[in-house]
């Protein structure tokens, strides 16, 4: 099950962004994938992508009543947010109310941090522990483009007046999400290099040009030119280009790469029976799985990243594997919100 009211009406593939200090980088425009590397293209708060799936750590039959599951525990320390004279405002009043009026926003951060959590766990038993050297690197970047965009003398201001934050409290705050943010891209990736996994070009085109694209290919040209000219996902820009794509039963595409031969066009693949398009794909590369923590896989790790940042394709299937092999008990939250969540 997800917790996402939007879900089988998003948009064609799942996307989720990692974006540091909440609404600092809605300001600041940006989500980071690395120091360097590819233009990050402005998203205003309001265009929030959905969240990735948040699976819980039993399946239940989607036909089973809410009556016949297990029953939930009293809601536990439901603490005081706010006292409004004799009356308070608790925990589960915001949750509440964030499920009610923006469900989006509430599900996109508890997805995020899920996705921390799983990270740090992931960190953990890879032998992974981040320098306060790097760390510090990657805060003065995302400081750096602050200041850019609204001057080095307006930033304190900024930060105080929009988001209502003293100036100390969120330049601490940015120094820890810097450092998940770096957590997540170093985990995920050692992750990917430990599966069997595909770099490939995708292309997303109307049903009715399926014929067109297999005939253009047949007649030599490439796929990286199709995609860029007719492709409709945005990944055309860079010719289709996926970063990495992991061996998977539970993905159509990551079944179907390593069933298609290097080079050959694969599909058409219907995304969604309520999209009229199709998907189609080549296989550039195929990767064998490693083995090893991150002694054995860090360098890699950190080339790797170098030649390609983190995307969120590959942030999802990993956050979709590791709910699974984690768990993610939703009962605390269903118990303070009162609606069975699992």
């Amino acid at each position: 099950m997800i917790i996402d009211p939007r879900a089988g009406r998003g948009p064609l593939r799942a996307r989720a962004l990692l974006c540091v200090a909440g609404a600092a980088l809605a300001m600041a425009s940006g989500c980071a994938s690395g120091d360097a590397g590819r233009d990050r293209s402005e998203r205003a708060a309001a265009d929030r992508p959905p969240p990735p799936p948040l699976a819980t750590s039993a399946p239940l039959d989607p036909g089973r009543p809410v009556a016949a599951r297990d029953p939930l525990a009293a809601a536990a320390d439901d603490a005081v947010l706010v006292r409004v004279g004799a009356s308070a405002v608790r925990t589960s009043d915001l949750l509440a109310d964030l499920r009610h009026r923006d469900p989006d926003l509430l599900n996109y951060h508890l997805n995020m941090l899920v996705g921390a959590r799983m990270a740090e766990l992931d960190a953990a038993e890879l032998g992974l522990r981040l320098s306060d050297a790097v760390v510090d690197r990657r805060t003065r970047t995302i400081e750096s483009s602050l200041e850019t965009r609204f001057g080095v003398d307006a930033l304190d201001d900024v930060v105080t007046e929009r988001l209502g934050v003293e100036p100390e409290v969120f330049r601490r705050r940015l120094r820890d999400d810097a450092r998940r943010e770096l957590l997540v891209e170093r985990v995920v990736r050692a992750w990917t290099l430990r599966q069997d996994s595909a770099r490939l070009r995708i292309a997303v085109v109307p049903s009715a040009q399926a014929s067109e694209v297999a005939a253009r290919f047949a007649d030599g040209e490439s796929f990286e030119s199709i995609a860029r000219s007719s492709s409709l996902d945005p990944t055309a820009e860079r010719g289709g280009v996926l970063g990495f794509v992991v061996r998977s039963a539970n993905s159509r595409l990551g079944t179907l790469a390593f069933r298609t031969p290097v080079g050959e066009l694969g599909g058409p693949i219907e995304l969604d029976p309520s999209q009229d398009v199709r998907l189609f794909f080549v296989v550039e590369e195929l990767f064998d799985a490693q083995d090893g923590g991150w002694g054995e896989l860090g360098q890699r790790v950190e080339s790797s990243l170098d030649d390609w940042p983190m995307d969120d394709e590959e942030y999802v299937q990993w956050q979709i594997e590791a709910e699974h092999r984690h768990g993610v008990d939703l009962a605390p939250l269903s118990a303070l919100l009162g609606e069975d969540l699992r």
